[in-house]
């Protein structure tokens, strides 16, 4: 992730093909909330996303076809 004030870009790769379905979710409080719709992966399985992020912020991806979380990403 980059981030310059509270724009922030998230980036990842999940997988090898494009067209990998996943939901990129925000912690809020005790739960998680999506950050926009659903999302597919472009080539190789590349993801970008632009958010607006604070420091401490933490995100995470949710792989419907996988029925798996990523690891969580905490914003600095």
């Amino acid at each position: 992730a980059s981030r310059t004030g509270r724009r922030t870009v998230l980036w990842g790769h999940i997988g090898t093909t494009a067209g990998t379905r996943y939901r990129l979710l925000r912690q809020v409080d005790a739960g998680w909330v999506p950050v926009g719709p659903d999302a597919q992966t472009g080539a190789r399985g590349n993801l970008t996303r632009t958010v607006s992020a604070a420091p401490g912020d933490r995100y995470r991806l949710w792989l419907p076809e996988q029925q798996t979380y990523s690891g969580i990403l905490t914003v600095s």
